[in-house]
């Protein structure tokens, strides 16, 4: 007895009824499939939101998730186009895509595609080698900004998806080159990670395997010149890593604007969250509540001069008047390493 043969129309229409229901698509593909909390946010926001970002901290499952987006949108709708990209090839092709062609094979719902490492066509029939001439899914190493230019359709709904893993490694250049066609954006950004450590030696060795597990120029990676940050810069110096070294007491670019380099790097921050900012929002993560919490007590000054300051990191004295660790009960290393992030990339690459 033979297995009946699934019907080409029956499957089609069955994906084509799923375009606003990502969560069921995922139901009638991979029944047995667990889909988290984070995971159905990401996919409802891709449905609803132009732009949706994805923190890639560990166990949060971003790279099945997006695998299950790029195959979701493409099969839900004809025409349809998707890009995915990353700064690495080992990210784009032995991750993400791995976990595409995986999903591909182990959906119950047969998937009209037909299969290359880094190239889906959608089939017009299942039993057949004949493709949809508008549509496609590709991947590609950010390493030439024409491949992001051309995806065009029309936009009587999403029909671009534009995803970007692994995001940090990415040029401004190919963000730009997608805002032209793109309906909707998957964004997966590195997450802020916290390590405390007595040995902050072993932060070098941290730096060096980030670095190269997302292919972030050394260039774009800063270090506070205080509190021990000199020598470990000095160490990734001596192995060849040209991080930056950043004093936050140093005088500011702009001498009248700001008092020095920390209230420097923090006026960029605040331009960076203006929701009303020209180029977009820069928002954070909604789960990163210690950093909030560091960004909402600072209190918005200026000195004699005109010029904005913030307070002292540390009091000089018991009675010598507030400081950022009193106002919090800690250091805001949290809030530092951000805007030491957001300063840096601002700047042209050294």
């Amino acid at each position: 007895m033979t297995a009946e043969k699934p019907d080409p129309e029956a499957c089609r229409a069955a994906a084509l009824s799923l375009a606003a229901d990502p969560l069921r698509f995922v139901s009638a593909c991979w029944p047995q499939m667990q889909i988290y909390d984070r995971q159905r946010e990401v996919l409802l926001s891709v449905r609803d939101n132009v732009e949706t970002f994805v923190h890639a901290a560990n166990e949060t499952g971003k790279t099945r998730v997006a695998a299950v987006v790029v195959l979701w949108f493409f099969t839900t709708r004809t025409p349809a186009r998707v890009i995915s990209s990353s700064s690495s090839q080992t990210q784009l092709d032995a991750i993400l895509w791995s976990e595409i062609h995986s999903l591909i094979r182990a959906s119950r719902l047969p998937l009209p595609f037909l299969e290359k490492s880094l190239c889906l066509k959608k089939l017009r029939r299942l039993d057949s080698t004949e493709t949809e001439p508008s549509d496609y899914v590709l991947g590609y190493v950010t390493n030439a900004v024409e491949n992001f230019q051309g995806h065009h359709l029309p936009n009587d709904k999403p029909r671009v998806l534009a995803v970007f893993d692994e995001a940090s490694g990415v040029p401004d250049e190919f963000y730009e080159a997608a805002d032209s066609w793109a309906h909707r954006k998957l964004v997966i950004v590195i997450a802020q990670i916290v390590q405390d450590t007595p040995n902050t030696m072993e932060i070098a060795g941290r730096t060096i395997r980030l670095l190269e597990e997302h292919k972030v120029p050394a260039g774009r990676v800063a270090f506070d010149a205080g509190g021990g940050g000199k020598q470990i810069a000095d160490l990734l110096h001596e192995q060849r890593y040209f991080v930056q070294l950043i004093g936050f007491g140093e005088s500011a670019a702009a001498k009248q604007a700001y008092k020095n380099r920390r209230a420097e790097m923090y006026g960029r921050l605040r331009e960076l969250l203006n929701p009303d900012r020209e180029e977009g929002p820069f928002a954070l993560p909604p789960d990163a509540h210690s950093l909030r919490q560091e960004l909402a007590v600072l209190p918005l000054q200026y000195d004699s001069e005109g010029r904005m300051q913030l307070l002292p990191k540390e009091a000089a004295g018991p009675q010598q008047g507030p400081s950022l660790r009193r106002l919090l009960g800690r250091s805001p290393d949290r809030a530092d390493s951000l805007v030491l992030a957001t300063w840096v990339l601002s700047r042209p690459q050294p």
